[in-house]
């Protein structure tokens, strides 16, 4: 009883927090930054959150990725995404985080919106993990929308990075496969050309 009682505890304390922090007003604006620069404090965060079963791989372009964000907002996003690769992998596996200026010559199919022509800055998570069922794939951005047990979600993490994307004039992919793992992309314009 002490443990399950603990345990609620600490989802609603972090239930909390989220709301908190989804409902306040942000402050400082976006600030133009290199996006592999602005993800090391998260990084640090999430190896110190993994057990020794799970792995971390990073794989960060060689060049600058120039994009302009809010850091803490970037942070936050980093952090949820992977806990919950962390939360699909129960028994061991592998996070690979890749930041990375990609293009599309036409338009793809965002969730929610469609991500238009031309250069992104593109941060990119996939997991080992149990996956997602492709049904769900929609709604997984939605509030209070979770596909963990009630005790171990709170269903805001991936709506309140969706609406960071759109803050920041983004735009948020995911691919999954149940048994096959999860890749939740995250596409923000470039804040200047690069060769």
């Amino acid at each position: 009883r002490v443990d399950t009682s603990a345990q609620s505890a600490r989802r609603a304390s972090e239930l909390a927090a989220r709301l908190m922090t989804s409902g306040q007003k942000r402050s400082g604006r976006p600030a133009p930054v290199d996006l592999r620069s602005a993800a090391e404090h998260a990084m640090g965060i999430i190896k110190q959150s993994f057990a020794n079963n799970l792995t971390v791989e990073r794989q960060f372009s060689d060049f600058p990725v120039p994009v302009n964000i809010r850091i803490e907002d970037l942070e936050n996003a980093i952090i949820n995404v992977a806990l919950n690769a962390r939360d699909a992998m129960p028994t061991g596996g592998k996070l690979t985080v890749k930041i990375d200026t990609v293009e599309h010559s036409g338009p793809v199919r965002g969730i929610k919106e469609t991500i238009p022509p031309g250069k992104y800055g593109a941060l990119f998570f996939s997991d080992t993990g149990s996956g997602i069922n492709p049904k769900d794939l929609e709604s997984v951005v939605e509030p209070f929308f979770t596909t963990k047990e009630s005790e171990n979600g709170t269903g805001l993490g991936l709506s309140m990075i969706h609406e960071f994307m759109r803050e920041s004039d983004g735009y948020m992919r995911i691919h999954s496969k149940l048994g096959a793992g999860t890749t939740v992309e995250l596409y923000f314009p470039l804040s200047q050309p690069t060769d």
